[in-house]
């Protein structure tokens, strides 16, 4: 795989912004003449495809929150005298089921029927 250069880093961060080849290549400091052409050529560039799928996990995971953060924002919840009682209970609820705190056992008992059948192979 082949390494991309600076600008083309850039016009592939701005191909994710805009969505658009020709935009994208002119922000990257592309001809405006030959933008579209260039924006499409360079779409096809080994290692570009790749590039703009990993800047784009990387940006959904900084806008999706994790458990930690998700745990971290029931806690003040939980902790922040100014909720209502409900919605105390309610973030502390969620927190322990996190942790499987209201999980059921469940003892189930009873007959089984096992068959088992070889097949030939001949």
């Amino acid at each position: 795989m082949s390494k991309l250069t600076a600008r083309q880093k850039r016009f592939a961060d701005e191909y994710i912004i805009t969505g658009n080849i020709t935009q994208a290549a002119i922000n990257a400091g592309y001809s405006k003449k030959y933008a579209d052409r260039q924006g499409y050529r360079l779409l096809g560039i080994v290692g570009m495809q790749d590039y703009i799928e990993e800047r784009n996990k990387l940006l959904d995971a900084e806008k999706i929150a994790d458990m930690q953060e998700v745990k971290e924002f029931w806690t003040n919840v939980v902790r922040d005298d100014e909720n209502t009682l409900n919605e105390r209970i309610k973030a502390s609820e969620l927190i322990a089921k996190t942790y499987g705190a209201f999980l059921d056992q469940v003892e189930q008992t009873g007959d089984v029927d096992i068959r088992i059948e070889w097949a030939d192979n001949d």
